[in-house]
C-alpha cells in the first residue's frame, strides 16, 4: 500500500506538475506575448503619434525598429525566465511530491508569472518609452541638423542665385535702358543737331543767295531794265548798243565769237556767270525769226551750250530770250542770256 501510495502520489505529483509547468508555461507565454505585444503596440502607436506626427519618415522606422527589438528581447528574456524558474519550482516541487507543495508550486508559479508579466511589462514600458524617446531625440536632433544644413545650404545657394540672376537681369536692365536712353538721346541730340545745321546752313545758303543776288540785281537795276524795257521801241534800226558792240566801237568783254555770232559778259551781271550772246545779223526780236533764221537760232542755242561749259558750268544754268515789252527786252537786237554758277528760282520773273 505504502508502495502504491508512492506511486500514486508520484505520478499524481508528476501529472500535476506537468499540467503545471505546461498550463504556467503556456498561460505565462500567451500572457507575456499577449500583454506585451499588446502594451507595446498601444504605447508605441501613442508615442509614435504624440512624438513623432511632426517627424521624417527616418524618425519613425528608426522608432519602429527600436520598438521591435527591445520588445522581441524583453520576451525573449522573459520566457528564458519564466521557464527556468517554473521548471526549478517544480522540480523542487515534485520532489517534495505532496499535493500542497504542488499548490504551493501553482501559487508560486502565478506569483511569478504575474511578478515576470509585471516585470516584463514595466521593463517593456520602460524599455519602449527610454528606446523611442532617446531614439525620438536622437532622430529629431539628426532631422534637425540635417534640415539646419540643408536650410543653410539651399538659403546659401538661392542667396547666391538670386543675387547673381538679379544682378544679371538687374545689368541687363541697365544696359538696354541705358542703351535705349543712350540711342534716344543721341538720335534727338543728333537730330536736333543735324536740323539746327542744315537749318543753318540752309539759311546761310538763302541769305548768301539773297545777299549775292542783291549784288547782281538790285532792285534799282531790275526796275531800270523793266523800265528800258518800257520805254524801248522796236524801230527795226541797225544801230543799238549790241551793234556798236559788234563793230567794235562800244567795249565789251567778249569771251567768244565766230563768223555767225559772238558772247560777251553782261555788263549788269544778274548772276555770278552771266553772259549774252548775239548774232552778227541783226534781228530785232524772236517773234521777227522767219524759217530761214533756223540754222541761226540753233547756232545761237549751241553757242551758248558750248560757252557755258567754258565757264565751268556743268551743274547747270538758265537759258533766257526776252521778247518785247512784257518779256523786258530792253534792246531790239536777238539776244541769249546765259545765267549760271548759283541756284536759280521758281518761277522766274
Amino acid at each position: 500500500m505504502t508502495s502504491m501510495t508512492v506511486m500514486m502520489a508520484f505520478i499524481g505529483t508528476v501529472i500535476m506538475t506537468s499540467m503545471t509547468v505546461m498550463m504556467a508555461f503556456t498561460g505565462t507565454v500567451m500572457m507575456a506575448f499577449i500583454v506585451t505585444v499588446m502594451m507595446a503596440f498601444i504605447v508605441t502607436v501613442i508615442m509614435a503619434f504624440i512624438g513623432t506626427v511632426m517627424m521624417t519618415s527616418m524618425t519613425v522606422m528608426m522608432a519602429f525598429i527600436g520598438t521591435v527589438m527591445m520588445t522581441s528581447m524583453t520576451v525573449m528574456m522573459a520566457f528564458i525566465g519564466t521557464v527556468m524558474i517554473a521548471l526549478i519550482v517544480t522540480v523542487m516541487m515534485a520532489f517534495i511530491g505532496t499535493v500542497m507543495m504542488a499548490f504551493i508550486a501553482f501559487i508560486g508559479t502565478v506569483m511569478m508569472t504575474s511578478m515576470t508579466v509585471m516585470m516584463a511589462f514595466i521593463g517593456t514600458v520602460m524599455m519602449t518609452f527610454i528606446g523611442t524617446v532617446m531614439m525620438a531625440f536622437i532622430g529629431t536632433v539628426m532631422m534637425a541638423f540635417i534640415a539646419f544644413i540643408g536650410t543653410v545650404m539651399m538659403t546659401f545657394m538661392w542667396t547666391v542665385m538670386l543675387t547673381f540672376i538679379v544682378t544679371v537681369m538687374m545689368a541687363f536692365i541697365v544696359t538696354v535702358m541705358m542703351a535705349i536712353i543712350g540711342t534716344v538721346m543721341m538720335t534727338f541730340i543728333g537730330t536736333v543737331m543735324m536740323a539746327f545745321i542744315v537749318t543753318a546752313m540752309m539759311t546761310s545758303m538763302t541769305l548768301f543767295e539773297k545777299l549775292y543776288f542783291q549784288e547782281f540785281c538790285t532792285s534799282s537795276k531790275c526796275h531800270d531794265e523793266v523800265k528800258k524795257a518800257q520805254t524801248a521801241e522796236n524801230t527795226n534800226s541797225v544801230s543799238t548798243i549790241f551793234s556798236k558792240i559788234l563793230d567794235k566801237s562800244i567795249p565789251a568783254d567778249i569771251i567768244y565769237e565766230d563768223n555767225q555770232c559772238i558772247a560777251f559778259r553782261d555788263a549788269s551781271p544778274q548772276a555770278p556767270v552771266h553772259f549774252l550772246v548775239i548774232p552778227r545779223k541783226p534781228i530785232p526780236t524772236l517773234s521777227d525769226a522767219t524759217d530761214e533764221h533756223q540754222l541761226l537760232l540753233g547756232h545761237l542755242i549751241l553757242t551758248a551750250k558750248r560757252v557755258a561749259t567754258q565757264e565751268n558750268l556743268e551743274k547747270g544754268y538758265r537759258v533766257v530770250i526776252n521778247n518785247g515789252v512784257n518779256g523786258a527786252q530792253s534792246v531790239y537786237h536777238l539776244h541769249i542770256h546765259v545765267l549760271g554758277g548759283r541756284q536759280m528760282k521758281w518761277p522766274p520773273g
